[in-house]
């Protein structure tokens, strides 16, 4: 006859695997949390390739800014935000991202962050695949949107087409446009090569309200390519604007020779967001909390 086990028998052998099992959740728990909060020793970590360089604020307007930026080798781009700067709860992805519906890789970043409120100072921090993000020396970079006022200038929209070295469309290439007075504007090129931006957005370098843009107006044009050596830089009016002739980046589009004049300085300095430390020197200095 085979003997039944009794509740003590019961109970004993159940200690263990109820044991077990609450050990396994611990573990599972602490794991998720030191890998969420980059503090374990399975935290992913910043590479070179993931850095940030060459970032710029531009298209500030009463609800929306960009932030732009190079990594050495493709990878995903975000940027976490919000009025608090202890609480960036709020994340925007690349334009490109917005678009499709999906997550890129990409090494040229252009993540516009919409919905704003006009007037308002926002703190922001970025990131990059490896989830690590990238602050101004331990506190979040500061960007204030513009004021809603006034009303903006006649249609006009600077537009054009952008090719590689090898002829084919420059796809993924940002152009800065910038003038004295005014906010720096920006757009990618599509994979067509062509690219736009409508003046009429362009704001007051201080915020306050539209830009007045005329026909006689001179353009300050830069165009990155992926590589930071691949650029191209020209002024152009505002009349001739409508369409710029097409570009190969490296060249000038009218004479195709090597670019002048480095125009990064101006651009910098006529950049509607408050960012002194938009420099590559600065970029460098940026620390990665993990």
């Amino acid at each position: 006859m085979i003997k039944q086990p009794t509740k003590k028998s019961v109970f004993q052998k159940q200690i263990p695997t109820l044991l077990g099992l609450f050990i396994l959740v611990v573990a599972l728990i602490g794991g998720v949390f030191l890998i969420g909060n980059g503090t374990g020793v399975f935290a992913p970590r910043a590479s070179a390739e993931t850095t940030p360089k060459n970032i710029r604020v531009t298209n500030v307007t009463d609800s929306s800014f960009t932030i732009s930026f190079l990594t050495d080798g493709s990878t995903p781009g975000f940027v976490k935000y919000g009025t608090d700067a202890g609480r960036l709860n709020s994340q925007s992805s690349d334009d490109r991202d917005q678009l499709t519906g999906t997550v890129g890789q990409y090494q040229t970043h252009h993540i516009t962050v919409r919905g704003l409120n006009p007037n308002t100072q926002y703190h922001y921090v970025l990131g990059t695949g490896s989830q690590s993000t990238f602050d101004n020396e331990g506190t979040p970079f500061t960007i204030k949107t513009a004021a809603r006022s006034g009303a903006p200038s006649a249609a006009k929209t600077a537009y054009g087409t952008v090719l590689a070295q090898s002829g084919t469309p420059a796809d993924g290439a940002i152009v800065y446009l910038s003038m004295p007075g005014v906010g720096e504007m920006s757009s990618l090129v599509k994979a067509t090569g062509s690219w736009a931006i409508p003046l009429s957005n362009a704001r007051k370098a201080d915020g306050s309200g539209y830009a007045v843009i005329g026909d006689t107006d001179t353009l300050n044009v830069m165009i990155q390519g992926a590589q930071s050596s691949a650029r191209s830089q020209f002024t152009v009016s505002v009349a001739d604007s409508q369409p710029v002739a097409s570009v190969t980046l490296g060249q000038n589009p009218d004479t195709a020779a090597t670019t002048g004049p480095d125009l990064t300085a101006a651009s910098d300095a006529t950049s509607g967001a408050d960012m002194s430390d938009e420099t590559d020197s600065i970029a460098m200095d940026m620390s990665a909390t993990e």
